[in-house]
């Protein structure tokens, strides 16, 4: 099958929309590139609970046949909730999987053998959102109202938002979503959403025809670190580095191609969740084209630098949500990137 499996302990994408797909097997992407016999399946876990475009590099890979050319039979499953990736990882349920920087924290700080592998994304574009003409103040932003998802890296950045406004982070009215806050706040049901701008703006803008105000994390003291990334379990890692960089290698495959083919990428991710991706064509293509903006830095693709983890580390302690700071590179490792 298409990289979805019905494996125990993961959300399954049956479940994600409503049972309405059937399981269709493997043989189409397994005739690109490599027979089944010789495939390696290595099992990877989503950072979210439904489709977003941040599997679109994962997707076309799949569609593309660039893991099966690799070699890899790509056994991919959505997480039962939207924070917990890093445990089926840590775990073992997963070998590899999608996350973000301060969830891996959180986990690598709870005792969870795993570790970042490679950013996907490179620099911090979370953000306050409120409809043009909203007060903003400490008032309203204790009071109004606060969209919010339960992760820890909005929970952390909720917390710089507090310091900006003075006003007491468990004070304020936080209303917690799966999905999105976008609409919560189109319809004045709340003061701020909260979001990174390759979803919240985007989705905020197709809405409504026009841009949010908003006020991003870095601009309140939040250090400009990548958000998401891919991760491992370190034991796994450790006996499968050739076949971790050849995952690697696919995905970066994967997302150069989606980003110099938006509208195609958009229609594969499509495919490959069988059109339940909660958005339409258009929407997924302004997302898509946004998260790619946020995907390369000076270093190119993938790259960490202990500088940027040290330095969420140290903000991280500073401001109470994380009790120990490890070196960098209990965090992070280049050592899987093709080529480094």
């Amino acid at each position: 099958m298409r990289g979805i499996n019905m494996r125990k302990g993961s959300k399954r994408l049956v479940a994600a929309i409503g049972g309405a797909v059937v399981l269709a097997g493997c043989l189409s992407a397994l005739s690109v590139g490599a027979s089944a016999t010789s495939l390696t399946t290595v099992t990877f876990v989503a950072s979210w609970s439904s489709p977003n475009v941040l599997a679109i590099p994962i997707t076309t890979a799949i569609e593309k046949g660039f893991y099966q050319a690799a070699g890899i039979n790509l056994d991919v499953t959505l997480p039962p909730t939207n924070s917990t990736d890093e445990d089926l990882v840590g775990l073992g349920k997963d070998d590899l999987g999608a996350s973000t920087v301060v969830t891996t924290m959180d986990a690598i700080q709870a005792g969870l053998p795993i570790i970042t592998i490679a950013n996907e994304s490179n620099e911090n574009n979370y953000g306050l959102f409120w409809n043009p003409g909203q007060k903003v103040d400490a008032q309203t932003y204790e009071g109004g109202g606060v969209g919010a998802y339960t992760t820890s890296f909005s929970n952390a950045m909720l917390v710089f938002y507090a310091k900006y406004f003075h006003v007491t982070a468990n004070k304020v009215k936080i209303v917690f979503v799966t999905n999105t806050d976008i609409p919560i706040l189109v319809d004045h049901k709340i003061d701020f959403a909260t979001s990174t701008t390759n979803f919240g703006a985007v989705d905020y803008k197709q809405t409504t025809k026009h841009a949010a105000d908003q006020l991003l994390a870095t601009q309140v003291g939040a250090p400009n670190t990548p958000i998401w990334t891919y991760i491992g379990n370190t034991k796994w890692l450790a006996s499968h580095k050739s076949l971790t960089t050849a995952f690697l290698n696919a995905t970066l495959r994967g997302t150069q191609w989606a980003m110099a083919h938006p509208t195609t990428a958009v229609s594969l991710y499509s495919k490959y969740f069988h059109g339940t991706t909660g958005y339409s064509t258009a929407h997924n293509i302004a997302e898509w084209e946004a998260t790619s903006a946020v995907l390369q830095s000076k270093q190119g693709f993938f790259v960490g630098q202990a500088s940027e983890w040290s330095a969420l580390a140290t903000a991280l302690k500073g401001i109470g949500s994380l009790k120990k700071v490890f070196p960098a590179d209990k965090y992070f490792t280049n050592v899987y990137i093709g080529n480094h």
